[in-house]
């Protein structure tokens, strides 16, 4: 997940006394304190926070509170997060939705970190009087994509009037 907030925020839970055997890819997009990969913040580490796991992206912030802790909350590479024995499938894939406003949808799904190919982004859906645009498409790094993402059409008017700097000897345009 993508997170944000200004404190207590975390991959798991911002705050919590028992978490085991879980699995986070987290990406921080604010946050000013008590910021975890796993955890926000707890009181102390103690044996009811074990075996927790997570893919920092873009940055490591941590397991707990700015720390992590070998067995406890830490960051794993790439390659060893994508090891583990439970992890969802769901972890391993990326899904690139396109809704228009006409309620029509379509999906692309991708491998973690895999580029979307321009030639595979469909076209907008037309609507009368307007041009449109993905919503959100121009902000995406196209080369690798980590995180699930839904892109809706969006619409300018095309301009039916332009007016005209230019003035006759009358001061009309």
């Amino acid at each position: 997940c993508s997170i944000a907030g200004s404190e207590y925020i975390g991959g798991i839970a911002g705050t919590a006394a028992v978490v085991s055997d879980c699995s986070s890819m987290t990406k921080f997009s604010g946050g000013a304190e008590k910021m975890g990969g796993v955890l926000g913040c707890i009181d102390e580490v103690t044996e009811k926070i074990e075996n927790n796991y997570y893919l920092p992206i873009e940055g490591d912030m941590g397991g707990i509170d700015g720390i992590s802790y070998d067995g406890s909350a830490q960051a794993l590479d790439e390659e060893s997060f994508f090891e583990l024995k439970n992890l969802p499938e769901d972890f391993k894939k990326v899904s690139v939705r396109f809704l228009g406003e006409d309620g029509s949808e379509e999906m692309i799904t991708l491998n973690y970190g895999e580029a979307l190919q321009t030639e595979r982004i469909p076209a907008v859906p037309e609507k009368d009087g307007h041009s449109g645009y993905w919503d959100g498409l121009e902000e995406l790094d196209l080369a690798a994509l980590y995180f699930d993402v839904t892109l809706r059409a969006a619409y300018d008017a095309y301009e039916t009037v332009i007016a005209s700097a230019a003035l006759r000897a009358d001061d009309r345009p």
